[in-house]
């Protein structure tokens, strides 16, 4: 990528070179000071760090996210096999993405994860060049988040009233990810998995599924997108719409009549409620873009959308063709649901992997493999997903890492950089460097870190 490089500003961090000389500062040089967001801007850099004429350090990046990563690299050159005696590798570096859209999911309805932890997950992510989190808010088991509209969500939804985001909460995660490059596109599941009715039940056409027979529920969804648009800057809005059992309408005598009256089924009622909702809903939400789940089924007819939505393919990654040929670009989760312990295919190879040796077979998915180099560009990106049923802040970090870093470095880093036995060694030594940072990852071998001995550490 053509770059044109210019000074604007600097910082410093202190390290030292191999030879025990002190280098004092890491300059860092911009070509623009925009500090605009987005999930595809341009986050190259070039990072130097050498002895030669004298010990020096030099960051150049287009703007302060790519400077960003930059500096991300600069602390993995450090050595932390020697606590006593710290050492940095030299390196002339240039690094750009592979994908753009580089995701993780964060799911706060099953148990509710405080603000104070979420910083501390955005904290990790970034260090991991993570630039999407993926937030999923709510679900039937909860609605954690306050609607100044609709203020019967949270107060009648939450699980405590102690367990909700408030709207200056939300703005606080929103503005502490954006410094460190990372989006946070919420994520309000429609019509299912819904704890909509807890505090509108009129909304509800049966227990977790919205009634798409009802008017008010378009409005509902409008009025109550737009003030979240308001606290999210997010290009993109996730709208889920997975795992509808839409068989529940049927035991619904008014919809059952509704239907019967309208010559329609069930299943034609699910795509009447993506028509209305493209119709009446997402024309009012200022140009923004829908991401929705698609499983094998490919539930959401691509068609039903606007341009510019995109499909996550949560389960076999065979599917991301299908969805693509129907028009739709791609995210890939499937492969990465980081609370599982098999890949999302049949015959996926984590089976014969020890729980700690499960980030394997993530680390080997090559989702191109999957489809034609025609639909390449189609797949904007990859997302982790930790879905929270048997997770919460006690056990979080152990659960995530090191499988997100391992899916990390192949959204990072080139397709060829895929050797399992080579990225091993990189890892083993990573959840080290996050062990002495403090962060509770999982080993992968048997080993030894100093912060095994390091009580501070914890």
């Amino acid at each position: 990528m053509a770059m044109a490089w210019a000074s604007s500003s600097s910082s410093s961090s202190s390290s030292w070179d191999q030879d025990g000389q002190k280098i004092d500062s890491c300059v860092v040089k911009l070509a623009t000071s925009d500090d605009a967001l987005a999930i595809d801007s341009n986050q190259t850099f070039r990072l130097t760090v050498s002895s030669d004429p004298y010990p020096n350090c030099l960051v150049e990046a287009d703007n302060m996210y790519g400077a960003y990563y930059g500096l991300v690299t600069l602390s993995q050159l450090c050595d932390t096999s020697n606590t006593t005696s710290p050492s940095i590798l030299e390196a002339r570096i240039r690094d750009e993405p592979r994908f753009a859209f580089r995701g993780f999911l964060l799911d706060t309805a099953r148990h509710f994860l405080p603000v104070s932890y979420i910083k501390r997950v955005l904290d990790v992510l970034a260090l991991h060049r993570y630039n999407v989190l993926h937030w999923h808010v709510v679900d039937s088991e909860s609605f954690p988040l306050q609607s100044q509209a609709f203020p019967d969500l949270a107060e009648k939804g939450a699980f405590s009233p102690d367990a909700v985001y408030k709207t200056e909460d939300l703005a606080d995660v929103v503005q502490y990810a954006s410094r460190r490059g990372i989006t946070v596109m919420p994520e309000f599941d429609v019509p299912g998995h819904g704890s909509w009715g807890k505090g509108y039940p009129s909304l509800m056409g049966c227990k977790d599924v919205l009634d798409p027979t009802n008017p008010e529920v378009y409005t509902f969804l409008l009025t109550f997108l737009k003030e979240m648009l308001e606290i999210f800057p997010s290009e993109y809005i996730f709208l889920g719409g997975d795992e509808v059992d839409t068989s529940c309408w049927l035991k619904n005598p008014e919809i059952a009549e509704w239907l019967q009256q309208h010559d329609m089924t069930d299943a034609e009622l699910f795509d009447y409620f993506w028509q209305n909702v493209t119709s009446e809903v997402i024309p009012g939400l200022e140009g923004r873009k829908v991401g929705v789940w698609q499983s094998n089924k490919l539930d959401i007819k691509p068609t039903l959308l606007p341009e510019g939505s995109f499909g996550n393919v949560w389960q076999d990654p065979k599917m991301m063709g299908p969805v693509i040929d129907g028009g739709m670009p791609v995210v890939l989760s499937g492969t990465y649901y980081l609370d599982q312990d098999n890949s999302a295919t049949a015959a996926g190879p984590c089976k014969a992997y020890a729980w700690q040796q499960t980030w394997k077979c993530m680390y080997q998915e090559e989702p191109f493999d999957q489809l034609t180099q025609e639909q390449w560009s189609s797949l904007i990106g990859l997302e982790t997903t930790m879905w929270g049923e048997g997770v919460n802040r006690f056990d979080f970090e152990a659960r995530v890492w090191a499988k997100a870093a391992a899916v990390a470095e192949r959204m990072w880093s080139n397709q060829n950089v895929n050797d399992v036995a080579e990225a091993q060694v990189r890892l083993d030594r990573h959840i080290c460097r996050l062990n002495l940072m403090g962060v509770h990852a999982g080993p992968i071998i048997p080993g030894f870190c100093s912060s095994d001995v390091d009580g501070e550490a914890w």
